[in-house]
């Protein structure tokens, strides 16, 4: 299939480029800014991820650690990044 440029991806410029491609699966990673999570905190966070999947994505993987997470998603069909 030939690529038309605006048809497979999305570039939005924010504070740091976004890119986005239908039917991609990501490798997120995002963290704190300052300190640490306490473990309760850290199953509220994997609690909301795994909330988000049921809406806007299919989850595929997740782990948080005190000052990080990392999620594997693939959203699903008219699901915009910033709904995420």
């Amino acid at each position: 299939m030939e690529w038309t440029e605006g048809e497979w991806i999305v570039k939005k410029r924010r504070h740091l480029p976004h890119w986005q491609m239908r039917g991609a699966t990501y490798f997120v990673t995002f963290r704190i800014g300052r300190g640490a999570m306490t473990p309760d905190e850290q199953v509220l966070v994997l609690d909301h991820i795994r909330g988000g999947s049921e809406k806007y994505y299919k989850l595929h993987a997740a782990i948080v650690m005190p000052d990080h997470a990392h999620i594997l998603i693939t959203p699903k069909k008219n699901t915009h990044s910033r709904e995420l």
